[in-house]
Formats: C-alpha cells, sequence, structure tokens
C-alpha cells in the first residue's frame, strides 16, 4: 500500500508454533525504534541488534534469563517485491535457527519438514500483514 507501515510507527507481531515451540517477534519500523523497543523490553541499554546502518531486515536470535526471543525485523513493508523478498529471506534464516536447536539436520532427506515450517510462519505472517493493507478489504481465500 502507498503508505509504508514504518512511516505510522514500530509494529510488533508474535507469532507461537507449537510443535516445536517456537515464537517469532516480527518488527517492522526504523533501527533507532527496534534498539529502543528492545532495549527497555530486555533490560539492557548496551544492547546493539543492527549493526549494519544500510541493511532492510536482520534475523537476531537473544538469550536472556535461559529464554530465546528470536527476532525478524524489516525496516518497511510495503508490499513490494523487495519488501517481500527481504522478509522471505530472513524467515529462511528463522527457520534455519529453529531446526538447528531441536538439533533437526536440513538435508535432501527431510528437507519437507524446512519447507513446511517456513510454510507455515510465511502464510501467519501473510495474513496478519494483509490486516493492515486497505487492498486487502474483499475477503482472500
Amino acid at each position: 500500500f502507498k503508505e509504508s507501515i514504518n512511516s505510522i510507527s514500530m509494529k510488533h507481531f508474535v507469532f507461537e508454533e507449537k510443535t516445536f515451540h517456537a515464537y517469532l517477534n516480527l518488527c517492522i519500523s526504523s533501527q533507532e525504534e527496534l534498539q529502543t523497543y528492545w532495549r527497555k523490553k530486555l533490560g539492557d541499554n548496551k544492547l546493539n541488534l543492527v549493526q549494519n546502518k544500510s541493511l532492510d531486515g536482520c534475523h537476531v536470535v537473544l538469550e536472556k534469563d535461559g529464554e530465546l526471543r528470536r527476532i525478524i525485523w524489516v525496516k518497511d513493508f510495503d508490499w513490494s517485491v523487495r519488501s517481500q523478498a527481504t522478509l522471505a529471506h530472513e524467515l529462511i534464516h528463522f527457520v534455519w535457527s529453529v531446526l538447528e536447536d531441536k538439533q533437526i539436520p536440513v538435508t535432501r532427506d527431510n528437507e519437507e519438514v524446512f519447507s513446511y515450517y517456513y510454510d507455515y510462519f510465511y502464510a501467519e505472517i501473510w495474513w496478519k500483514l494483509r490486516k493492515l493493507n486497505p487492498k486487502f478489504k474483499k475477503k482472500v481465500k
């Protein structure tokens, strides 16, 4: 849509997956908003999530008190091919990270695990983000 989500304020969505008990925090914001939010949330003023100012997105795994927080950050999301590609790219990092932590190797013999896991999260994100897009007022199957 024409107005980007970033121009409104940071959007934070949490997705829960129950098979591997993984949570995904999707943040759409400026780098500054991202840093401020997670520094306050985790009580860590030195936290530096994004090292490179030229990035459009990243995937980060933070641990505090034995709990993992998996974060996908994208600078903006306007439904352009570039925005969707950035989100897809970071989602691949997320899926790989979860499967690696669960000691599930990604090989030709079990690539469907990776594919279905990616598919699940992509669909969940799509449905959540479409609610923010005025173009999707009509029902979509």
